[in-house]
């Protein structure tokens, strides 16, 4: 029996935001079939409430690459043209003007996706972190003492911009997909040459871009870079910031990973002394 089914609609609503947990979300409406009836009767408001409800998604500037992923995979290609160039005011504005109920799918399935790859990457992160400093001590700290302070939890400034830094790639990716199936004009194409201003990426930015694109190739996602006289398959063995601001990003075939045991974490409430200016991107910009 579907655990869920004799509890009323509002209640189900309550728990899904509750959660704000992509994974979590995914997992209910896989086995409870009235949970899936409750969400997919307005998928659109449904998955807009749920970023809202999420501490990172609802952040303006990752909810606004979201929304370009989610006109993406939308039925009219013009529609994400509209919103990135800034003709059409709604689009610009309004950035959680979700339509298109049959994207929600996707989105859901995409978002999950990305939760999992961000707690797999930070994850990579701190163990590599530790094994590079748990055998050497400075000073009075011992190796296994600065490793045990390498391994505290995450602060949700460094969740937030691996989530983000993993949006941003999967925007690229889909974008460049979709681009090269679509005939379009010369100033649209250029729009991979300028991606980088589009969406203000600036050298700090290129460098955690790099790195995130490492661990996943790590991982085995095989990303193509497009350094200046480096082959597709080559890590770039300098800064990221070394490089013209015109250097695309890395793309990615598929973001599907072969191991499913991933631990997963929701992501933690956003603190009130979020330092703006101490992280990789503003919130407030």
């Amino acid at each position: 029996m579907d655990p869920f089914e004799l509890l009323p609609p509002e209640l189900i609503v309550q728990i899904l935001l509750s959660t704000a947990d992509f994974v979590g979300i995914e997992s209910l409406l896989t086995v409870s079939p009235r949970v899936y009836a409750v969400f997919y009767e307005r998928p659109s408001r449904s998955f807009q409430s749920v970023l809202e409800a999420n501490s990172i998604a609802s952040e303006d500037v990752v909810q606004r690459t979201i929304r370009e992923v989610w006109l993406l995979h939308g039925p009219s290609f013009d529609e994400y043209l509209k919103f990135t160039d800034g003709v059409h005011g709604q689009l610009e504005t309004d950035t959680r003007a979700y339509t298109h109920d049959t994207t929600v799918p996707k989105m859901m399935q995409i978002s999950a996706q990305i939760q999992r790859l961000a707690c797999l990457c930070l994850s990579t992160m701190r163990q590599n972190f530790v094994n590079a400093i748990g055998c050497t001590g400075v000073g009075s700290l011992q190796g296994p003492v600065r490793a045990q302070y390498a391994g505290r939890d995450f602060s949700w400034v460094e969740e937030a911009n691996v989530f983000w830094i993993l949006w941003h790639l999967r925007h690229y990716s889909d974008l460049h997909t979709r681009g090269s199936h679509e005939n379009w004009p010369a100033s649209s194409a250029e729009r991979f040459a300028e991606y980088r201003e589009r969406n203000s990426l600036h050298m700090y930015h290129a460098e955690m871009i790099s790195v995130v694109s490492a661990i996943l190739n790590d991982l085995g996602l095989n990303p193509i870079y497009s350094y200046p006289g480096l082959r597709e398959c080559e890590e770039s063995p300098e800064a990221s910031w070394g490089y013209p601001v015109q250097t695309p990003l890395p793309r990615f075939h598929s973001f599907e990973l072969e191991d499913t045991h991933i631990t997963i974490w929701p992501p933690q409430p956003k603190p009130e002394d979020v330092d703006h200016h101490a992280f990789a991107f503003n919130f407030e910009s």
